[in-house]
Formats: structure tokens, sequence, C-alpha cells
């Protein structure tokens, strides 16, 4: 008998601890993404929102210019 390795089902128990703990990590990781995901998309949104807020209001202001004389 190899005494170096421990038997089958203690393998098979050290294995399914691991897992757990990469289970978390990866949750994590995804939660972390997410959250910088949603970041990237609300900064996107301004950068092309205050732009075409500021072109609307101008836009109005010109158009007021034209119907009032």
């Amino acid at each position: 008998m190899n005494s170096e390795f421990p038997p089958a089902p203690f393998q098979v128990i050290a294995n399914d601890a691991a897992c757990e703990g990469l289970e978390d990590q990866e949750e994590q990781a995804r939660e972390q993404a997410r959250r910088s995901q949603a970041v990237q998309i609300a900064l996107s949104w301004l950068l092309v929102g205050i732009p075409l807020a500021y072109g609307f209001y101008e836009t109005l202001l010109r158009a007021a210019k034209l119907f009032t004389g």
C-alpha cells in the first residue's frame, strides 16, 4: 500500500472543500464585474447624455428665436 496518498474518499472530500472556496471567489469576481459594468454603463450614458442635453437646450433656444422674432 502506498502511504503517500490518502485513500480515495478523503481525496474527494478534500477536493470538494477546495472547490467550495473557489466557488465563493468566482461569485465575488462575478459580482465585482457586474458592479464594474454598471459603472461603465452609467459613465457612458453621462458621456453621451450631457452633450445631448446641451444640444437639445441650444436647439430650443434657437427655435424660440425663430418663432418669437
